[in-house]
Protein backbone atom coordinates (compact mmCIF):
# COMPACT_ATOMS: atom_id res chain seq x y z
CA UNK A 1 0.00 0.00 0.00
CA UNK A 2 2.98 2.61 0.90
CA UNK A 3 4.40 1.80 -2.49
CA UNK A 4 1.03 2.33 -4.33
CA UNK A 5 1.26 6.18 -2.82
CA UNK A 6 4.96 6.28 -3.42
CA UNK A 7 4.91 5.60 -6.96
CA UNK A 8 1.79 8.00 -7.37
CA UNK A 9 3.86 10.63 -5.53
CA UNK A 10 6.67 10.36 -7.77
CA UNK A 11 4.95 9.54 -10.93
CA UNK A 12 2.81 13.37 -10.72
CA UNK A 13 6.87 14.63 -9.68
CA UNK A 14 8.28 13.27 -12.39
CA UNK A 15 5.57 14.07 -14.61
CA UNK A 16 5.62 17.81 -13.85
CA UNK A 17 9.41 17.09 -14.57
CA UNK A 18 8.71 16.86 -17.80
CA UNK A 19 6.05 19.48 -18.19
CA UNK A 20 8.69 21.89 -17.14
CA UNK A 21 11.18 20.82 -19.28
CA UNK A 22 8.83 20.61 -22.11
CA UNK A 23 6.53 23.16 -22.00
CA UNK A 24 6.78 25.45 -18.87
CA UNK A 25 10.40 26.32 -17.72
CA UNK A 26 9.33 29.18 -15.96
CA UNK A 27 7.57 27.27 -13.35
CA UNK A 28 9.32 24.14 -11.21
CA UNK A 29 8.27 20.45 -12.11
CA UNK A 30 7.59 19.45 -8.06
CA UNK A 31 5.16 22.81 -8.21
CA UNK A 32 3.43 21.88 -11.65
CA UNK A 33 3.52 18.21 -10.27
CA UNK A 34 1.63 18.98 -6.98
CA UNK A 35 -1.06 21.13 -9.14
CA UNK A 36 -1.70 18.06 -11.38
CA UNK A 37 -1.99 16.16 -8.28
CA UNK A 38 -4.56 18.56 -6.61
CA UNK A 39 -6.32 18.12 -9.79
CA UNK A 40 -6.32 14.50 -10.01
CA UNK A 41 -7.55 14.10 -6.37
CA UNK A 42 -10.43 17.04 -6.23
CA UNK A 43 -11.56 15.04 -9.85
CA UNK A 44 -11.44 12.17 -8.16
CA UNK A 45 -13.25 13.37 -5.13
CA UNK A 46 -10.70 12.64 -2.45
CA UNK A 47 -7.02 11.33 -1.39
CA UNK A 48 -6.51 7.50 -1.41
CA UNK A 49 -5.47 5.30 1.69
CA UNK A 50 -2.38 4.48 -0.26
CA UNK A 51 -1.63 8.06 -1.11
CA UNK A 52 -2.20 9.38 2.13
CA UNK A 53 0.04 6.81 4.11
CA UNK A 54 3.13 7.72 1.75
CA UNK A 55 2.87 11.51 2.19
CA UNK A 56 2.20 10.82 6.28
CA UNK A 57 5.03 9.01 6.35
CA UNK A 58 6.74 11.70 4.46
CA UNK A 59 5.62 14.37 6.74
CA UNK A 60 7.70 13.19 9.50
CA UNK A 61 10.86 14.00 7.57
CA UNK A 62 9.98 17.34 6.58
CA UNK A 63 11.65 19.35 9.36
CA UNK A 64 14.63 17.67 8.30
CA UNK A 65 14.05 18.80 4.79
CA UNK A 66 13.33 22.67 5.69
CA UNK A 67 16.46 22.89 8.00
CA UNK A 68 19.49 23.15 5.60
CA UNK A 69 18.02 26.12 3.78
CA UNK A 70 16.83 27.70 6.69
CA UNK A 71 20.55 27.75 7.85
CA UNK A 72 21.89 28.50 4.80
CA UNK A 73 19.49 31.77 5.28
CA UNK A 74 20.66 32.57 8.43
CA UNK A 75 24.13 31.62 7.54
CA UNK A 76 24.70 33.64 4.47
CA UNK A 77 21.96 36.26 4.68
CA UNK A 78 23.67 39.35 4.46
CA UNK A 79 25.34 38.15 1.18
CA UNK A 80 21.54 37.52 -0.43
CA UNK A 81 20.39 40.65 0.41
Amino acid sequence: MLLRGMTWLVFFQLLGTGLNVLLLPFLPGPIIGMLLMVVYLSLRGGVSESISLAASGLLTYLPLILVPPAVGIMAYGSEIL
